[in-house]
């Protein structure tokens, strides 16, 4: 073997273990980014508004604290590296116009419930049990224009429907 292999047998071996590194990273599922959050808790959201789940007659079935998502920057983070919302949380995001809605969970390490609903508010499509980190894509069924996250179980405990209404008050 001739000494100049030699430097060229470590590259090699280097760009092997970069790509291995990367391949890794990327193939985890876990993580769009690759990113871990440096909060061991994940991180915390601003809960600046309330939004209550209304049946057919209007009255009140719930009512939770909203985290809101309202221009492309929140949308995009959602529940993102949230590791603990109460019972009572949630988050509503709000979209610019009425279309079609996809989410996926990347990133997401909670369950979660996802309510579409449409520009008058009622709500037209419920997907249960979202499943924490899935990258599959939750289609809202019909063109809505909010979509709330609860935790898993929260409709069902509820008994919400398709067809019931949303409404919130933003205190900020």
């Amino acid at each position: 073997m001739s000494q100049s292999a030699i430097p060229y047998r470590a590259v090699g071996v280097f760009l092997s273990l970069i790509v291995f590194a990367w391949a890794t990273n990327a193939c985890s599922g876990n993580r769009e980014s690759g990113q871990k959050s440096s909060d061991p808790n994940g991180r915390a959201l601003s809960f600046t508004g309330e939004l209550a789940f209304l049946d057919e007659v209007r009255d009140t079935v719930s009512v939770i604290e909203i985290a809101v998502a309202a221009n492309d920057s929140t949308r995009s983070l959602g529940l993102m590296d949230v590791r603990n919302l109460e019972t009572s949380q949630g988050m509503l995001f709000i979209f610019d116009r009425q279309e079609v809605q996809s989410f996926w969970m990347a990133n997401t390490p909670l369950p979660l419930d996802l309510l579409f609903a449409d520009e008058n508010r009622t709500i037209v499509h419920i997907h249960t049990n979202a499943r924490p980190y899935s990258r599959s894509q939750i289609p809202s069924l019909y063109p809505a224009k909010y979509v709330v996250e609860v935790n898993a179980g929260y409709a069902m405990a509820r008994d919400l429907q398709v067809g019931h209404t949303i409404s919130y008050t933003i205190t900020n």
